[in-house]
This record gives C-alpha cells, structure tokens and sequence, in this order.
C-alpha cells in the first residue's frame, strides 16, 4: 500500500583513489499529513549513489510540515538486494 512518495538529492564527493563521500537529502511526502525530511552520508568505494547492502542508514529527522511540523526521533532505512528499501519512523 502506498502512502505518499519520497524525493531525494544525492551528492557524490570525490575524497581520495577509490574513496568518495555520499549525501542524501531526503524527503517523504506522506498524503494528506505532511512532509519529514532527513540526511545521510555514507562512505563508498564507487561514485554511485547506491545506499550500501547490509548497513543500515540511520539519522534523525531534519524538519517537518504538516503534522510532522515539530516531530522529534529519527528514520532507519535498510537497503534490499532487489533495491526496495524498509523504512521506519520512530517518533521521540
């Protein structure tokens, strides 16, 4: 069941041979409630903006609109191998 859609700004930085910095700004826009945004950053091997197999991606939440206007906690997400991704929002 979907219950809104995400956008995402990727960023990948050159650091070293072989060695690059990842952004993501993301933002999950769930229908008629609001908008929570949040970051990451990941290190990688590869210029790709893949979120790494088997490393869970966990930072609090940046802002919100809506009824997430002044959410506090954070979002875990888990990359899949058939590039679905699980996503949990956890309230504080």
């Amino acid at each position: 069941m979907q219950i809104g859609y995400k956008a995402t700004d990727d960023y990948v930085q050159q650091v070293g041979s072989n060695k690059y910095l990842v952004r993501y700004a993301n933002t999950y826009y769930i229908d008629g409630k609001g908008t929570i945004s949040w970051e990451y950053a990941s290190t990688s091997e590869a210029p790709n903006p893949y979120y790494p197999l088997g490393v869970v991606a966990k930072a609090r939440i940046t802002s919100g609109t809506g009824k997430y206007v002044s959410a506090k906690g954070y979002v875990s997400l888990t990359p899949q191998a058939d590039g679905k991704r699980d996503v949990v929002i956890t309230y504080k």
